[in-house]
């Protein structure tokens, strides 16, 4: 039977093995810390989004342009060899985000305009 590579750790006492892990590992840090400023930049994007929206009396969700984005980037994610089930989980995840964040600017603008005497849209 095989051993499981996931289930069953297997400890190497091998320095030269500890190094290549270590910088392999180190690799992966940056790479997490360039995506996840790279999100927090994306969602800044969508903020000003639903700025936009809110000016223009416009609904957060388009559907369009989901069916769009989501078509586009389940393609390239799925062609870089990552599962169908984890791209659209990701896909759903950022976009709900953003939603929220657009829907969260919104409720601000609004409760600004109330607060100013300006009736909202």
């Amino acid at each position: 039977m095989k051993d499981n590579p996931i289930s069953e750790p297997k400890f190497v006492q091998n320095a030269e093995f500890d190094e290549r892990i270590e910088a392999l590992r180190n690799q992966i840090d940056t790479i997490d810390h360039e995506i996840l400023a790279l999100i927090a930049e994306r969602m800044k994007v969508s903020l000003k989004i639903g700025h936009e929206k809110s000016v223009y009396n416009i609904t957060v969700f388009q559907k369009e342009r989901w069916a769009q984005m989501y078509d586009d980037r389940l393609k390239i994610l799925t062609r870089s060899g990552l599962s169908v089930e984890f791209s659209e989980n990701f896909l759903k995840i950022l976009h709900t985000e953003s939603i929220r964040q657009q829907v969260e600017v919104i409720k601000k603008i609004q409760a600004k305009a109330n607060e100013d005497g300006h009736p909202t849209l």
